[in-house]
């Protein structure tokens, strides 16, 4: 009898902890969280695509120092000028980011091909493991227009990886 009472009265406490207003309060929490990633990756995208106009409009001045002063200017890890198919061409970056940045994808390049001219999404965001939040970066890529940096007829993206705010690991 005592093992009765006990086993329904530790079933129904367990129950009541995830009751209706918790699950609310949980998918708003997501909610949230998901509009606060999705306005970042969209924000970087934007100044990413601001910079690669910058840029083309600079002509005369070293890659690498106009590189340098957008990853300034963006708060980015690093920055690079990639060619047609993704190569790096120039790349900066501050002293805890790889030397060279990770090519970019083929499904990248045909998302800043697009009307918007630019993409962004979220990496190394995985939700089973919690030390991955400090890796966790965006990477946006933009369509640079033809001018200063063109070396013929072949397209130019800025790419920016910037890492998650601090606000957010924790």
């Amino acid at each position: 009898l005592i093992y009765t009472v006990s086993y329904q009265f530790v079933n129904r406490s367990i129950e009541s902890w995830f009751d209706q207003q918790l699950a609310g309060a949980l998918t708003a929490g997501l909610s949230l969280g998901t509009d606060t990633l999705d306005a970042l990756k969209n924000d970087l995208g934007l100044k990413t695509r601001g910079a690669a106009e910058r840029l083309s409009e600079l002509g005369g001045l070293p890659q690498t120092l106009a590189l340098e002063r957008v990853r300034d200017q963006l708060a980015a890890r690093s920055v690079a000028l990639l060619g047609s198919n993704g190569q790096v061409l120039f790349a900066v970056g501050d002293s805890g980011s790889s030397l060279m940045p990770d090519r970019a994808e083929a499904s990248l390049l045909r998302l800043a091909r697009g009307p918007k001219g630019w993409t962004s999404r979220i990496e190394e965001l995985d939700a089973e493991a919690p030390a991955s939040v400090s890796r966790a970066r965006i990477r946006a890529l933009a369509l640079l227009p033809n001018s200063g940096f063109s070396l013929g007829d072949s397209d130019r993206y800025l790419m920016v990886v910037q890492g998650l705010p601090s606000t957010l690991a924790a």
